[in-house]
């Protein structure tokens, strides 16, 4: 085979341009698929596992976990061998009941590092990743009266992740600064509300800043911190169920605005407020969605790659996770309880086998162990019309193939695509590449049910059009930096009446997902 014509960025472009209409890049999902998850393991860990934490930390392409042991004193790492199996890494000593933990680049070195909090001994502790997960001893921080949980946040936007910590009992907020290297001072501590117990940030008034909303429990009410460039400013109280304890900030809905999701024990609920922020920050009144027994912790993910972010709510006493379907627009299916461990606590969603869709990972605390729960959702097929034409995708230099439909890149990446015909049934054929760029797709395109295609798509262009040459077409483009997660679809087409159809021959599209 011929090597393929190199045509780089802006090449091919003018009056020969033609714009592929409906018929590219439509993503073909199914709709409403329920539970699509089994179990991939129930791990031993030791006494009572509390906090979860993901990351790639051996480098090795694959996520790894950390699963701190309240009573042990300890946080353990687990290795990934890349299809959901682990294997015990390094066990790291700790002061009094490690809890919440999270995992970030604290010292600007590549690699993340871990911090967590130390309920028992008043502290946060911060553990340097000195590279192949070998983490150095613990760094203790003084981190105020009970500590409950903390949250990696840049927020003096100097350029590094500092920490926030919520005190429970002394109803406060503590900030510790990072420097860039890993070292820390605690700047102080302030009032911030009765029993606070959760904290995210989101840039919930799209002003370019990221605002931060606390989970108050003693007051039944998140806090919202608006962020005006120089501080976070109190901006309101929004109710929520009884006792929140924790925050997750996303749009459900589609509006291009962050919700809020709390998780409620003491009225067995999760709470939805739908952002109607205009220029000050609002939400409409409070959506009660029933989960099970006592849940603790409330997620987001797309476990059926449908319509936009569903929630999990993990329920202590009812020895459950509850599954919430998303309809696309912000209304949530009944419950679907998957029973796991005894009194799970925490739950964690990452993709742990490589196959671009979020598994589960849950803490049992009281017959210390992990679920481990894989996602079997088939993946989404986005066929062209299966004639002699073929769209082969590459990232950084990797070989381009056609099999791999599905990838996942990030800003900057070079991707190079590829169209050929292998038996020559369309060289010299008017063709192009498509692309287009899509936000979660719905609603449905009647009358075909399972085929979506997204009211949010823009920037549809062909990026190279030419009479095919023999060995095919080579492009390659660079993604640029993006500000929210969003899918780019790849499709090849040539132009002509001997086409099946007696118009267009379309490649099976490929989908890029950009994760920044």
């Amino acid at each position: 085979m011929n090597k393929p014509h190199m045509i780089q960025s802006g090449d091919g472009l003018g009056s020969g341009v033609i714009l592929l209409l409906l018929c590219l890049c439509l993503p073909t999902v199914a709709f409403g698929q329920q539970l699509r998850f089994e179990s991939a393991g129930l791990l031993p860990v030791g006494n009572g596992p509390t906090g979860l934490a993901a990351s790639d930390f051996d480098a090795d392409g694959t996520v790894d976990l950390a699963v701190s042991h309240v009573f042990d004193n300890a946080i353990v790492l687990l290795h990934n061998d890349g299809s959901m199996g682990f294997s015990l890494g390094q066990v790291i000593p700790t002061p009094l009941n490690p809890g919440a933990l999270t995992a970030a680049d604290f010292d600007g070195d590549g690699d993340d590092d871990i911090a967590a909090i130390c309920r028992g001994a008043n502290s946060v502790i911060y553990i340097e990743n000195m590279g192949g997960a070998v983490f150095a001893s613990p760094v203790i921080i003084p981190a105020g009266l009970d500590p409950v949980n903390l949250v990696a946040e840049d927020f003096d936007s100097d350029g590094d992740i500092d920490i926030m910590v919520l005190n429970n009992l002394t109803n406060q907020l503590t900030a510790i600064e990072n420097d860039g290297t890993g070292s820390f001072t605690v700047l102080g501590s302030s009032f911030i509300g009765i029993l606070p117990t959760a904290i995210a940030f989101g840039d919930l008034d799209n002003d370019g800043d990221r605002d931060a909303v606390v989970s108050l429990g003693g007051q039944n009410v998140v806090l919202v911190l608006q962020n005006s460039g120089t501080a976070l400013v109190p901006a309101g109280t929004f109710a929520t169920g009884l006792f929140p304890v924790s925050v997750e900030i996303v749009d459900l809905d589609h509006d291009h605005k962050l919700d809020v999701v709390t998780a409620n024990p003491a009225s067995d609920d999760v709470t939805v407020l739908f952002n109607s922020s205009g220029s000050q920050i609002s939400f409409v009144p409070p959506v009660s969605i029933m989960a099970s027994d006592a849940p603790v912790g409330a997620k987001v993910l797309d476990h059926d790659h449908g319509l936009g972010y569903d929630i999990v709510a993990v329920n202590f006493d009812g020895l459950n996770i509850s599954l919430m379907n998303n309809d696309g627009v912000g209304g949530f299916s009944a419950p679907q309880n998957i029973y796991l461990g005894l009194n799970p606590i925490s739950v964690l969603v990452a993709d742990l086998d490589n196959d671009f869709d979020d598994d589960l990972v849950v803490a049992n605390l009281t017959s210390n162990d992990i679920s481990v729960l894989r996602n079997t959702t088939p993946v989404p097929v986005y066929p062209g019309t299966n004639e002699d034409l073929i769209l082969s995708s590459g990232v950084n230099g990797a070989t381009p193939s056609s099999q791999d439909t599905i990838k996942e890149v990030h800003e900057l990446d070079m991707v190079t695509v590829e169209l050929l015909s292998p038996n020559g049934t369309f060289d010299g054929v008017l063709s192009g590449i498509g692309a287009q760029a899509f936000l979660p797709a719905f609603p449905p395109l009647q009358p075909f049910p399972n085929l979506y295609l997204n009211d949010f798509g823009f920037g549809a262009i062909v990026l190279q059009t030419a009479g095919l040459a023999p060995g095919g077409e080579s492009f390659t483009f660079q993604i640029p930096p993006a500000t929210i997660t969003l899918s780019v679809m790849l499709q090849g087409a040539s132009l002509t009446p001997t086409a099946t159809n007696g118009i267009i021959a379309l490649t099976d599209a490929h989908e890029l997902r950009i994760r920044n």
